[in-house]
């Protein structure tokens, strides 16, 4: 009877030890996900951000070449 009982102890610890090491990891996996989500939506605000400069940045660079070219051809009528 003690072996059965002790048996059953160890049973109960060793079910008790999976059953803790399983909530960690899908913990650890709900944890992982969120912080691949998070980094995703930076990447993806990144990428909006770069796309909205380079917009921004083609359309007036455009126009401060047109006026680049306006003085120069000002300073050439001179």
């Amino acid at each position: 009877m003690m072996f059965a009982e002790a048996d059953d102890e160890r049973a109960k610890k060793l079910a008790d030890a999976l059953t803790a090491r399983l909530t960690q990891r899908k913990v650890d996996e709900e944890t992982a996900t969120r912080a691949w989500i998070a980094d995703a939506r930076a990447n993806a605000g990144a990428a909006a951000a770069a796309r909205r400069y380079e917009n921004v940045e083609a359309r007036f660079g455009a126009d401060r070449t047109a006026r680049e070219a306006e003085y120069i051809e000002r300073i050439a009528n001179l």
